[in-house]
């Protein structure tokens, strides 16, 4: 993987009538944990982080701070349940 196209760099590159310019992939494996991923949304310049199966593997998945929050609920919502 080179890099992302985002929709702000594809509109621009269209509107300028040049080649986009790609962001850099931001990266993790499977079994990185919540704690992780936030800070490596954070550090996204794309909002998005990509999941690979293993380093210099296949994609697998993308994961979104929708996604983020989504699990940070649950999580948040079971520990009141066992409360």
């Amino acid at each position: 993987m080179i890099g992302i196209l985002t929709r702000k760099a594809m509109e621009a590159a269209l509107a300028q009538n040049q080649p986009p310019k790609l962001a850099p992939a931001v990266t993790c494996l499977r079994g990185h944990t919540i704690r992780e991923l936030q800070q490596l949304l954070i550090d996204s310049m794309t909002q998005f982080v990509v999941v690979l199966d293993r380093e210099d593997g296949q994609v697998v998945g993308l994961i979104t701070l929708h996604d983020l929050l989504r699990a940070e609920s649950s999580m948040a919502q079971q520990a009141q349940e066992e409360v």
